[in-house]
């Protein structure tokens, strides 16, 4: 059986996606580090993919998505060697099935351009917005015209929280706990509710404006890495989807095939 390696590199971690036909099987992390050498990854890569029993031979494609530019050489070097494909290296300039005219293609994220191409295959016929709280919360809006026509970018969790507790000196290093309150009794919960209940009433509002400019009932779909921590507390989601961004990877490539 065939298999295709979806890869995405972020300022965090670098995900990975195995998919078998239109299936994703399974999804693995690896730490995002700027000054390993490609033989590094290859070697991380590779005890991945052997942990959940997947033969480099049933590799016959790859894609790659990198909002990391300067290590993107690198693992698409380790990719090469340890599956003897190319990876296709995702970029506006694909087949899409969402247009980017509105904004400066140069600048969008290309995870972003990947998670609206997931949420245009979904929901095909209305407009979406897609909200990834990963190190940064990113909003995304797609109109019924299949335009990608604006993005909001505000802190991600764990940026927020080492934002408060480097620069303040009284403020310990503290694990995120989000409350189910919002009067904080203690130094945790007032964090919690800050940065974490703080982050919901921002996403909430973004969504709320942009639903308005759009003229619609946007879709929500809400992924990342960060995105379960805050699920509950964020109003009227879709869809829950931590693998959204691979998903609009293998489509591109897909596309592109």
């Amino acid at each position: 059986m065939k298999h295709t390696l979806v890869v995405d590199v972020g300022n965090t971690h670098v995900d990975c996606g195995i998919f078998r036909e239109d299936e994703l099987l399974f999804t693995t992390l690896i730490k995002t580090d700027r000054v390993v050498a490609p033989k590094d990854y290859e070697q991380q890569f590779d005890a991945q993919l052997r942990s959940h029993n997947i033969a480099l031979n049933t590799i016959e494609k790859a894609i790659l998505g990198s909002v990391v530019p300067e290590i993107t050489p690198s693992i698409c070097r380790a990719l090469h060697n340890l599956t003897r494909h190319t990876p296709l290296i995702a970029n506006t300039d694909l087949r899409l099935n969402v247009g980017i005219r509105s904004i400066n293609k140069k600048e969008v994220g290309i995870d972003l351009v990947a998670n609206a191409v997931a949420a245009r295959s979904r929901n095909p016929h209305h407009s979406s917005i897609i909200i990834d709280v990963g190190t940064v919360t990113s909003i995304t809006a797609i109109n019924r015209q299949a335009a990608l026509c604006g993005v909001a970018i505000a802190p991600g969790l764990e940026m927020a929280l080492s934002g408060i507790t480097n620069r303040a000196a009284l403020i310990s290093p503290t694990d995120l706990v989000i409350p189910d309150h919002y009067l904080g009794t203690n130094t945790s919960e007032a964090i919690g509710v800050g940065v974490g209940l703080g982050l919901c009433g921002l996403i909430n509002s973004i969504v709320e404006g942009m639903r308005r400019e759009l003229s619609d009932r946007s879709m929500l779909f809400l992924s990342g890495g960060g995105a379960e921590l805050i699920y509950s507390t964020l109003k009227d989601i879709g869809h829950y989807l931590p693998a959204l961004t691979l998903e609009g990877y293998f489509i591109m490539l897909k596309l592109n095939s």
